[in-house]
């Protein structure tokens, strides 16, 4: 019951953050503004329910979190022959480009005879949002009974099976399973949903399309290109829509920097090794600096009178533990990440996601003591959702994982008695 609570509280999050150092700059007087007047007791599908005190704040969802139908042939805008002129025109740009960083005539022949620009990707792209939605939708759709039924299966299928490797990355790299299954899950449920998008084609639409992140994106473009001649990828390798690839969804900027080969025998494949997916998300956690045991975040309550002027994971208002305690910050009822609330000289930075929350009718906006940790993850995503998403994942992985080491332990000793 206390693991569903844990989950049921965490959906009733968090407005995403634009930015990674996000303050109430915007605000006069740094006080919150509301957004939706609306006080009510919410039930979630798992049967919780939650403090009347709680209230329903209605977000839009940010763009890169926007679900969107893959395009119908009836959507396909007809480019004009004057577009296809620039199009070719900037394949021969690219081809130029590709020659000057070294790739191979092959994999340019390859790319320039079957790259496609791909107008859906342009529409995902510049999707704006339609309506607004509660925050509580969101999280449940993230930590949902059935996501949750699906890490709990993954973890229990690897429990024997996979120990060993996760023994040596944890030693190797000192990143915690837990936060390793918690992304892995996030990004593509184990390897389910790795993305049906050639990579060339998304990353070639989106310079194409995308001229404030132009730069960016033929980088990332001539690297997979890179990638392919160095035997890790091929010209049809598929991946996400923003051009994201493998178990673990590494651009090919990341891929180069942080991809490693588990066993050193073969090429490095994301796709299709689960170890070599695991190892290089340890080898990167490892290499942003990953604190193991250092924790995500710790849900506080705040007095009644506190300056929100002082929240914000900005370098210059970051506190102890101790020092936001003296504060009147306590930790809240749901105690998750209790443990670290007790460490006094904890470095730890108050961040209040959902900054248009308001205090109306005895309503407060959620707060949480965000560890460096956090920082690190907000690397990989900048939005909030992505970190209190990430927290709850891997909470939900170590207590997963401890139940399959108590499992083995007492199949172990059941067998020594026999």
């Amino acid at each position: 019951m206390r693991s569903v609570l844990f989950i049921a509280l965490f959906m009733l999050l968090i407005e995403n953050a634009s930015a990674y150092n996000y303050e109430f700059t915007n605000i006069p007087s740094c006080s919150v503004v509301s957004i939706d007047n609306e006080r009510s007791k919410i039930t979630s599908n798992l049967g919780v329910d939650f403090d009347e005190s709680i209230c329903k704040s209605a977000m839009v969802i940010p763009k890169s979190e926007t679900a969107i139908s893959v395009t119908k042939k009836n959507d396909i805008i007809e480019l004009s022959s004057e577009e296809k002129k620039l199009i070719k025109k900037y394949k021969d740009k690219i081809l130029k480009l590709a020659k000057d960083a070294g790739v191979s005539r092959k994999t340019r022949n390859a790319f320039y005879d079957s790259v496609e620009y791909k107008n859906n990707i342009t529409k995902l792209s510049n999707a704006q949002p339609e309506k607004k939605t509660y925050l509580v939708d969101y999280m449940m759709n993230q930590l949902s009974a059935e996501n949750i039924a699906i890490l709990s299966k993954n973890i229990n299928l690897r429990k024997n099976r996979d120990k060993e490797m996760f023994d040596n990355l944890e030693k190797i790299f000192a990143v915690e399973r837990s936060i390793m299954t918690a992304l892995w899950m996030h990004e593509t449920k184990f390897g389910k949903i790795m993305g049906n998008t050639r990579v060339i084609d998304s990353l070639f639409t989106l310079a194409y399309t995308n001229e404030k992140k132009r730069e960016f994106f033929e980088t990332n473009l001539i690297q997979f290109l890179q990638i392919i001649d160095m035997g890790h990828g091929d010209i049809g390798s598929r991946g996400s829509w923003a051009g994201a690839f493998g178990q673990v969804q590494f651009m090919p900027q990341t891929f180069l920097k942080y991809a490693i080969n588990y066993d050193d025998k073969d090429k490095i494949d994301l796709w299709n090794k689960e170890e070599d997916a695991l190892a290089s998300l340890a080898n990167y956690l490892y290499n942003i600096k990953w604190k193991k045991d250092g924790g995500l975040i710790t849900e506080v309550i705040l007095p009644d009178e506190f300056d929100y002027c002082l929240a914000g994971y900005v370098e210059n208002k970051v506190k102890t533990v101790e020092e936001w305690k003296k504060l009147g910050v306590k930790l809240g009822k749901s105690r998750f990440g209790a443990k670290y609330f007790h460490d006094q000289y904890k470095k730890a930075w108050l961040i209040i996601p959902d900054r248009t929350h308001i205090f109306q009718n005895g309503c407060k906006p959620r707060a949480f003591l965000a560890y460096e940790n956090f920082g690190h993850i907000l690397d990989w995503n900048r939005s909030m959702f992505f970190g209190v998403t990430i927290a709850a994942l891997q909470h939900e992985s170590e207590k997963i994982f401890k139940t399959v080491d108590v499992a083995s332990k007492k199949n172990d000793d059941d067998d020594e008695n026999e």
